[in-house]
């Protein structure tokens, strides 16, 4: 009876813990950085979108660009208004891909009972006392796994993408020189096509490789509760 009592115990536990963590948003994000933020000349910049349709008073451009520039403050990065009060352009370009389905197979086990465990009746009644009821013994049910069975499953994905460039624009300003300083590409692949929920989530988990490089695709898991992806928000 008490290994029963502690299998269902174990059961609900694991159910509830499983519950938590699904209730838990994270996001996978992969980071490519390359190129180096040093720079000898005062870092002031102007942030522009590389699609020339998007102007800078675009109301999405202007949330993407404001929490680049949080992010930029505490690398030393000074936002100006005007080209010829700038050192360096910072380049903007982000987006959502296309819905794909994706399907999945696996096998879950099939739960029922694969025996019985005899237990001795009460034995014979002793010399005055009434008879035992019932006078015979009983069976307790084992339960164990009696098989398998196919689910299926599909799901629906996205894919967000973020590339932020800078260019000394204090260079091509006097020689013609085109000149990038650093690039990041910030991917992320997941079931929402919310680009404005998902992108503070992308832009911290991406904070301290900006005008790092990093050699190769890194990829950081962001926790929803991340307070580097709120604070970007306030």
């Amino acid at each position: 009876m008490k290994k029963i009592v502690l299998a269902v115990f174990l059961i609900f536990s694991l159910a509830f813990l499983v519950s938590s963590c699904a209730t838990t948003k994270h996001f996978m994000v992969q980071i490519d950085s390359i190129g180096s933020d040093f720079y000898q000349e005062q870092k002031t910049y102007i942030a522009l979108s590389t699609d020339k349709d998007v102007k800078a008073d675009d109301l999405r451009f202007k949330e993407y660009a404001g929490y680049i520039r949080k992010i930029l403050t505490k690398k030393g990065y000074v936002e100006v208004n005007s080209s010829d009060d700038a050192n360096i352009v910072v380049y903007l370009t982000y987006g959502v891909g296309d819905p794909e389905q994706h399907t999945y197979v696996y096998s879950l086990p099939v739960y029922g009972q694969v025996g019985v465990v005899p237990s001795p009746g009460p034995g014979p009644a002793q010399p005055g006392q009434p008879p035992h009821k019932p006078p015979f013994g009983h069976f307790s049910p084992i339960f164990g796994i009696v098989g398998t069975k196919t689910e299926y499953q599909t799901v629906t994905t996205y894919f967000r993408y973020c590339k932020i460039e800078a260019f000394d624009l204090r260079l091509y300003r006097t020689t013609g020189t085109e000149k990038q300083l650093w690039s990041i590409i910030i991917t992320s692949r997941g079931e929402s096509d919310d680009l404005r929920m998902v992108m503070p989530y992308m832009l911290a988990a991406a904070e301290n490789y900006i005008g790092v490089d990093t050699g190769r695709k890194v990829e950081v898991v962001i926790n929803g509760n991340d307070e580097r992806a709120l604070s970007l928000k306030r």
